[in-house]
Order: C-alpha cells, then sequence, then structure tokens
C-alpha cells in the first residue's frame, strides 16, 4: 500500500501549487469592475473548496496509513 499512500501525497503537493498559481492568475484583474470582482470572490470560493477537499483525502490517506502501520 505504500505506493499508494506516496501518491497521494504526491497528487496533494501538485494539487497545492496548481492552487496557489490558480489564486495567483484569479488575482491578475485586468480592470477591478464590481462583475469581476464578484467573479473572482466566486473562483476563490470554489478554489478554496477544492484545496480543503483535497488536504482531507491527504488526512484520510494519512489516518489510514498509520492503522496499517500500527495494525500491519
Amino acid at each position: 500500500m505504500q505506493p499508494l499512500f506516496i501518491e497521494v501525497h504526491r497528487v496533494e503537493n501538485a494539487s497545492d501549487e496548481i492552487y496557489r498559481q490558480a489564486l495567483g492568475r484569479l488575482y491578475d484583474l485586468p480592470e477591478p469592475t464590481l462583475p469581476a470582482i464578484l467573479e473572482l470572490l466566486k473562483w476563490k470560493e470554489i478554489l478554496d473548496r477544492v484545496e480543503l477537499a483535497v488536504d482531507k483525502c491527504e488526512d484520510a490517506a494519512n489516518a489510514i496509513e498509520q492503522m496499517v502501520v500500527k495494525y500491519g
């Protein structure tokens, strides 16, 4: 199972990098109009929730990994 845990951590690290890049592009507004700001807020909320979901997947993998080590 160790390769699976390594892959989960790799995916989470890649997700963190993609998240940071996406936020950087999100805040690069050409013109800060109200519709653009509302769109920014909407996408920031979506990105934050996806990042949280990926982090929770890693947390679950960590918990399973600890059980495998303890009881394996």
